[in-house]
């Protein structure tokens, strides 16, 4: 009967401990990275509800179903197409500013849809969209490439590339500190059942 691998698996958890904690110390030190990361922290939240939630319920609502939606979503994905392609045949000098300032391209369809606006112009703006992002995703990948060390790349990039359960745990704290923070205001503390009687 074989013995118990106990050891290495403590070695293999101390060791995966040690490399997030070295990943952590290479992710903060360059402003860069975690500014951008903490950034997409909410824009991916947002951009997230707005076109893959409420996106579908106002096609439904106003645009003309599902199907419309679908072109909408169709124009996206050929505005990715594009923007990689885009990214393959151009060398900006910053490309971090490039794809920070391509991926404001998100902005125009959340407007659009907020105005409940005709459904092409909304695939219109998806296309640019998708331009942007994808622009952006290149850019930014490569920008780490070039900076980050290779030995440490792949420590950093798990900082910035959390999952689903990182995720949650991130959507809790934003949550838990949205809401305990309107406890530092006295006037929420204190504000009583019913307005005091004027003297």
């Amino acid at each position: 009967m074989l013995a118990p691998l106990g050891p290495p698996e403590r070695e293999a958890a101390a060791s995966f401990i040690r490399e997030l904690g070295d990943g952590w110390r290479e992710f903060r030190s360059r402003t860069w990275i975690w500014v951008v990361a903490l950034g997409f922290a909410f824009v991916n939240g947002a951009e997230s509800a707005g076109l893959n939630i409420l996106g579908p319920v106002i096609a439904k609502e106003s645009l003309g179903g599902a199907a419309v939606w679908g072109l909408v979503l169709a124009a996206l994905g050929v505005g990715l197409v594009l923007g990689s392609l885009v990214a393959l045949r151009i060398r900006p000098e910053r490309p971090l500013l490039v794809g920070v300032v391509a991926i404001t391209l998100l902005v125009p369809p959340l407007v659009l849809l907020a105005f409940e606006a005709p459904w092409q112009a909304i695939a219109a703006s998806a296309l640019l969209a998708g331009i942007g992002i994808e622009l952006f995703s290149v850019f930014w990948d490569t920008s780490l490439q070039a900076h980050v060390p290779n030995e440490v790349l792949s420590r950093v990039s798990a900082w910035d590339a959390i999952g689903i359960e990182q995720t949650l745990w991130l959507c809790a704290g934003i949550v838990f500190v949205g809401i305990s923070s309107q406890l530092l205001s006295r006037e929420v503390r204190e504000l009583p059942r019913t307005p005091p009687t004027p003297a």
